[in-house]
Formats: C-alpha cells, sequence, structure tokens
C-alpha cells in the first residue's frame, strides 16, 4: 500500500505526559479498596495439592481429617475450543495423586454415596511429566492441556538455543495511569531490571480485539478512515475486517505469535483471567484446537459453573492472582531445561476503574521480584493494549490521550543488557511514536534473530533484505533495530485519526453569544445523534434499544472543539473543518464523543443551520462512537455485540434499574 498522502503541516510532535497533572488528580485514589478489601475466606479445603517443581510432580490429597468419611475424585478438564472443555472420566484421590494435566476439578461425597457432592474445587498447574518419564498413552485425554503427540519429542530437543520470552497485558492500562498506580513494580523494572519504558505507544484500535491482532498476528482489523491526516481511507488487511475474521478459526493463522515461537522449538502458554479472551470478543471464534502448549482456559470456562460462583469470594482471592501463579509456575517448570514464550493477559483488574492497580502493586512487585533470578535468560514486556475507555477521567483531555498510550516496558536478557548498541538502539526508538504493530515486529525479531545475539555481538539492521521473502508481512519495525519506518506519524503507523496522540490543537467553540454557532453545534449534535441511531439500527438492535435523543438538561452542555492548522485545500473555494463533539443522549444519560468534518462552499451565504443535504456537508471520520461513561446494566438486552453495548439503553429496563445504578 501506498503511503497516504498528508499535509505538511502534519508534522508529529509528541505530547509531554505528566501521570499527576491537576487535569487527572481529582480521579486519582492511592486508596481505593480492591474487591477483596476485609474479605474473611469461607472455603474449606477438603483436599490439598502440593505444586509441582523442577524435579517433582504436583501430589494431591484427601486432608487426613476427612479421608476416613469421604470420597474424593478428580477429573482433568481439556479446552476442545475456545468455547468448550472435554473432561476425563472422575478417577479417586488415593494418597498422593498426581494429575496430569494443567486444569483438574475434584469433588467428594460421604461415602454412603446417598448425597450429591458436599465439596468441589478447581485446581491448576504447569504439568510437565518428571524427568525421564513417558507420557502414557491417549488414554483420559492424559497430557498438558491437550492429548498428546503420537509422535513425541522428548524435551530438551530444540531448533535452536533462543532467550525465553514472556508478555504480560494489563488490559486498559495507559502508560501514564501504570506510573501512578504501580510504583513498587516500576521501581524493580527500572532500578534492578533496566527495563526501557516506551512512552508513546499509540493504540491501533477501538478495543483490546483490534489491538491484540495488531501485536499478535501482525494485521490491521480497522479501517483508517480519510480524516485531516490521511487524505484517503485505509481499509483493513483483506480477510481480517469484522465479519470475515471472526467467522474462522485462527488455528491456521501461522504469523500469529506463540505459533512462531512453538515453531522454533519453544515451549508456549497462554492465559486469561475471563473465559472469552481478547480473540474471542466479541462473537469470535477464537481457536479450534489448543493454540499453545499450556492454556488456562478451562480453568476460566469450568468456574462459570453456578457451583462456582463464588470461588473467589470464598477464597478472598483475585482471578489476578490465579493468572501470576500459573505465570510463575511455567517459569519455574522450565528454568533450564527449555526456552518458553508465555502470554499472560490480565483484563478484570483495571478493565472500568484505572485505581484498582494500586492494590495489586505489591503482588506484582512480589511475583516478579521472586522470579527476577529465573528471568535472566528471558525478554520480559509488560504492557497494556489501550488505555482506560470509561469512567470519569475518560472525559478529559488528559483521559482522551491516555486511553490512546497505552503502557510498555520492555526488559532484556540480563547478557544483552550489557550490549551498549542494542540499548542505545532501543533508547533512541522510545523517544519515537510507536504503534502495536511494531511490537509484532519486535517479538517476530526475537524468534527468528536473538539466539544469534549476545553482549558483544549486534546487527542494528532488521530484517536484511534477503530475510524479508520467508517472514509474515509486518506493518510495524522492530524496536531493537535502526531504522524503523519513517517518517513516525500516524498515518504511516497505520493509527487512525481518532486514536493518533500527536499534538492536535482543539479550540473549543463558546456559543453563548452567537445564533449561528449555536445554530452549528446543534446541527452537529443532532446529526451526530443521527448516526448513533443509524449505526445500532444497522445492527438491527433498534427493536431492542431505545431510540435515542439529545439530552437538553441544564449540565449536559455539547462540547464542540474545532481542529485548528486544517489542511490547506487545492480547492479554494472549499472551506473544510474538523470537530470533535461530546454530548449526551436521553434515556440512559449516555456521554459520547466522535470526530467529524464539514465541507461547504466559501463564494456562498451559507445558512449554517443546514445538514448534509443543504450546504454543509458532514463526514464522520471515527470507526466509533467513544462511549465516555460506564453505560452498565443498562445495556445488557445488547450484551451479544460489542459495538452496540456501549450505545444502547434497553428498552426493557425495569425502573429498580433506572433508579438504582448509575447511569452508564
Amino acid at each position: 500500500m501506498s503511503r497516504p498522502k498528508v499535509s505538511r503541516a502534519w508534522k508529529c510532535l509528541l505530547p509531554n505526559k505528566d501521570p499527576w497533572n491537576a487535569e487527572m488528580l481529582p480521579y486519582v485514589n492511592p486508596i481505593e479498596p480492591g474487591p477483596m478489601e476485609g474479605c474473611i475466606p469461607s472455603f474449606t479445603e477438603m483436599t490439598t495439592f502440593i505444586q509441582p517443581t523442577l524435579k517433582s510432580a504436583g501430589m494431591l490429597s484427601v486432608k487426613s481429617g476427612f479421608s476416613t468419611d469421604y470420597l474424593c475424585q478428580y477429573r482433568c478438564l481439556y479446552p476442545l475450543d475456545d468455547y468448550n472443555i472435554r473432561m476425563s472420566g472422575w478417577s479417586d484421590v488415593k494418597e498422593n495423586v498426581q494429575p496430569e494435566c494443567d486444569v483438574f476439578e475434584v469433588h467428594c461425597k460421604k461415602k454412603d454415596g446417598k448425597d450429591a457432592p458436599v465439596y468441589n474445587n478447581v485446581y491448576y498447574q504447569i504439568y510437565r511429566p518428571p524427568e525421564g518419564a513417558r507420557k502414557q498413552s491417549i488414554r483420559n485425554f492424559i497430557s498438558t492441556t491437550t492429548p498428546p503427540s503420537k509422535s513425541l519429542v522428548s524435551e530438551g530437543k530444540l531448533n535452536h538455543k533462543g532467550f525465553s520470552v514472556h508478555v504480560i497485558v494489563l488490559d486498559s492500562v495507559s502508560h501514564s495511569n501504570f506510573l501512578r498506580t504501580m510504583q513498587r513494580t516500576v521501581y524493580l523494572l527500572r532500578e534492578e531490571f533496566d527495563a526501557i519504558p516506551f512512552q508513546h505507544l499509540n493504540k491501533v484500535g477501538h478495543n483490546s480485539l483490534p489491538n491484540a491482532f495488531a501485536f499478535l498476528f501482525g494485521k490491521q482489523m480497522e479501517p483508517m478512515l480519510k480524516s485531516p491526516l490521511n487524505d484517503e481511507t485505509v481499509p483493513p488487511d483483506p480477510g481480517y475486517a469484522r465479519p470475515s475474521v471472526c467467522a474462522a478459526y485462527l488455528d491456521n493463522e501461522k504469523s500469529f505469535i506463540p505459533f512462531q515461537f512453538k515453531q522454533a522449538g519453544y515451549k508456549t502458554m497462554m492465559a486469561e483471567d475471563w473465559a472469552l479472551g481478547a480473540l474471542n470478543w466479541y462473537d469470535c471464534r477464537g481457536f479450534g484446537k489448543t493454540p499453545t502448549d499450556h492454556y488456562m482456559r478451562p480453568f476460566q470456562f469450568r468456574l462459570q459453573d453456578k457451583i462456582y460462583q463464588a470461588f473467589e469470594k470464598e477464597r478472598c482471592k483475585e482471578g489476578y492472582l490465579f493468572l501470576l501463579e500459573y505465570f510463575e509456575q511455567f517459569v519455574e517448570r522450565y528454568e533450564n531445561v527449555q526456552p518458553t514464550f508465555s502470554l499472560t493477559w490480565i483484563a478484570n483488574l483495571t478493565h472500568d476503574r484505572q485505581n484498582q492497580l494500586y492494590h495489586a502493586d505489591a503482588e506484582f512487585y512480589r511475583t516478579l521480584r521472586k522470579l527476577g533470578p529465573k528471568l535472566e535468560d528471558s525478554f520480559l514486556f509488560v504492557m497494556g493494549d489501550h488505555g482506560l475507555r470509561y469512567g470519569d477521567a475518560r472525559s478529559t483531555n488528559t483521559g482522551s490521550m491516555e486511553d490512546n498510550n497505552p503502557a510498555l516496558f520492555i526488559v532484556l536478557p540480563k547478557d544483552l543488557r550489557k550490549n551498549r548498541e542494542l540499548r542505545t538502539i532501543m533508547e533512541e526508538n522510545s523517544r519515537q511514536l510507536i504503534s502495536q504493530h511494531d511490537i509484532y515486529a519486535t517479538l517476530l525479531s526475537i524468534v527468528k534473530e536473538s539466539h544469534t545475539r549476545n553482549a558483544s555481538k549486534w546487527d542494528p539492521l532488521w530484517p536484511k533484505s534477503d530475510q524479508i521473502s520467508a517472514l509474515p508481512y509486518m506493518h510495524g519495525s522492530s524496536l531493537f533495530h535502526f531504522p524503523m519506518k519513517q517518517p513516525r506519524d500516524c498515518p504511516n503507523l497505520r493509527i487512525p485519526f481518532s486514536y493518533c496522540q500527536c499534538e492536535r490543537k482543539f479550540t473549543e467553540i463558546v456559543t453563548e453569544e452567537n445564533l449561528e454557532t449555536n445554530k452549528l453545534v446543534i446541527m452537529l449534535a443532532q446529526a451526530s445523534v443521527h448516526k448513533l441511531n443509524s449505526d445500532i439500527a444497522e445492527l438491527h438492535y433498534e427493536d431492542k434499544c431505545e431510540k435515542l435523543i439529545l439530552d437538553d438538561c441544564q449540565d449536559c452542555k455539547v462540547k464542540l472543539s474545532r481542529l485548528e492548522l486544517e489542511n490547506a485545500q487545492e480547492d479554494a473555494s472549499v472551506i473544510t473543518k474538523t470537530y470533535k463533539i461530546t454530548f449526551q443522549t436521553k434515556p440512559g444519560g449516555g456521554k459520547f464523543a466522535i470526530f467529524l468534518r464539514t465541507t461547504q462552499n466559501s463564494d456562498e451565504n451559507v445558512d449554517q443551520s443546514k445538514n448534509k443535504n443543504g450546504d454543509i456537508k458532514i463526514d464522520f471520520i471515527s470507526d466509533q462512537f467513544e462511549c465516555l461513561n460506564e453505560h452498565g446494566s443498562q445495556s445488557n438486552c445488547a450484551l451479544g455485540h460489542h459495538n452496540v453495548q456501549p450505545l444502547c439503553y434497553c428498552k426493557n429496563q425495569k425502573e429498580k434499574v433506572k433508579n438504582d445504578l448509575p447511569q452508564r
């Protein structure tokens, strides 16, 4: 694709970012309690599981106080696909049983067999056969997470010896919010792990899915609409737009980063803290087969059952802690055995509340400090997919910028930290605008090249011309190499205008004393509400969602801001202006923002109250509306659609819901 034409006036100037600036301080609360604050555990363990070590398998047994009167059994849980699990048969829990799977369930009942189970529990581990042991047959699907291959390769036989790679994704965490809330972890990363922070990572899509496709597949899912930055629309990569990309399984997507590492001989792991992960929500099939050697999905899937509805509360344990333990086990189980790749995606912790990271800082610090010596031969990426997309802070200019600027810290293997050429390259690149596509290129460079590097050897050029044809196509550039794709601006990096963090000066339109300006503001607001309703109708939810109208309450002022330094037009008789409009609708109190452009003839006496069918033509240059406040359960009738849910106010609202729940 040829690069879109960009006005010379548009040079990307990156903003200064003060995590504690005055605009954000009212929304910062370091003492906001976590969901388990004051919790008292109420779950009584009837069984115990001793986690495996590098040299010994995990041991499951019945506690001595229960073994006489209760019969306990366990079964393995395996992923069938991303929406279903398969269960083995029940086996008795005898003394020191060794479950040969990553996720297994236990139940106990009275030995007389007359009553239903009185105890249910789910455990997880990183299962690896003890050194020298052979895996058994496919009976009961005995393996780690999937049936074992019939042509097994003994552990330690690798394509090449490479550095391990671990990616921890904190969903909805901006770079600034990470600095505000994770001060102990930041200290550890910077001062003891020599991490390099990348201040200007830019999201490329609205929510998790398009950003995941960018840094895990190297693909563009959302269109980059025509805007003041680019004179033409850049469509998604062929086959990767909705709904086609979601209609098929991802098993044959060879560009998927975990597949690249697995092909190179790495052991791989993937874990998320909810049953529908980043590559499934919304309405995407995900994987039809287990994508990694160790896959935690059956654990989260099983916890959806009604018998486990209070699983976390009974144990006073948040979901992210299960993931940190699984990650910790994975690192320890393969230490000095085999290079590994892991992807740990933590969504529920901070998806809706920016201050929830404060109480989690100590646990991340503890985990990474404990694993520090074991990560010395590893690359560690700690990153966000995007910033916070909801809440009061999101309505501020700083909140909007933070949404576009996810966190990124990169830790090098200890040996490579001594390579001054590499660090110089990374430090220079850390001051540039980068996108999620650059993360993909960086991970790909590791799997293809890092095993050839050491403290004194680093080739700044990658890929070389004779290597390109053998690689998946990349929109981005490796952060470990020079030169990165130039120029470093949003269109060239496939960052849509709506998400671009380069400085853009907007001037708020004051309406109090100018009748014509008032007409313009109302016209653009009405056009935006019309588009909002049209979007709902096009997705066939108009029968479930109320038709929204502009809210004219006293505190519901429409905010209209005009972009300065608008591109010059070849036709001087045409005036084009770009605006960001923020407005509130009713019923429901939804607050939305969107970018749009107006075009009109300069040589006419324009009546600004006319719509696009008159003198002013309106083009929306955002692919989606930004929903600036939480919609709560008011949009539950649209839970089945990620684009509709933030916009919808359901027709079947109950009065209690209207009165008791926060407005959107």
